[in-house]
C-alpha cells in the first residue's frame, strides 16, 4: 500500500474555510468599490456647491466696488476672499466694459464669464484647481 504525499486532499473543513474566505474577500472588495463609486459624484457635488457659495460671497462683497467702479476695493475684496479658499482663479467682469481685477492662482487666468450678470452688471467666474468654472 503506497500513500501519495505529493497531492494531499483537503478536508471538508479546509475546503469550506477557503470558500468562506474567498466569498468574504470578494464581498468586502465589492462593497469598497461601490462606496468609492458613489462617493466620487457626491464629492464633486460638494465641490461645485462650495464654488457657488464662494462666487456668491464675492458677488456680495464686491457689489459696491463694481457699482462705483472702484478697482482697488474690488481687488482687495477679491484677494481677501480667494486667499482663504483653494481657488485657482477668479475674475470680475463688467457686462458692458472691461474687466475688473483678476486673481490668478496656479491654473492661470480665468476665462470670460457667461451671459448671467451679477450685482451692478458684473459677472463672476471661479475655477477650482482642475475642475469646471462656476458662474
Amino acid at each position: 500500500m503506497t500513500i501519495n504525499h505529493a497531492n494531499p486532499r483537503l478536508t471538508l473543513r479546509q475546503s469550506l474555510g477557503r470558500t468562506h474566505m474567498m466569498i468574504s474577500l470578494t464581498a468586502v472588495c465589492m462593497a469598497g468599490l461601490f462606496l468609492t463609486i458613489t462617493a466620487l459624484p457626491a464629492l464633486r457635488l460638494y465641490a461645485d456647491h462650495n464654488l457657488k457659495l464662494v462666487a456668491r460671497a464675492i458677488s456680495y462683497t464686491t457689489e459696491a466696488a463694481v457699482v462705483f467702479d472702484d478697482k482697488d476695493a474690488a481687488k482687495d475684496a477679491l484677494e481677501t476672499i480667494t486667499s482663504r479658499e483653494d481657488i485657482a482663479s477668479a475674475s470680475i467682469r463688467r457686462l458692458h466694459g472691461g474687466p475688473l481685477p483678476d486673481h490668478h492662482g496656479a491654473a492661470g487666468p480665468a476665462p470670460l464669464c457667461g451671459s448671467q450678470p451679477q450685482a451692478g452688471g458684473a459677472c463672476h467666474q471661479l475655477h477650482h484647481g482642475g475642475g469646471r468654472g462656476v458662474r
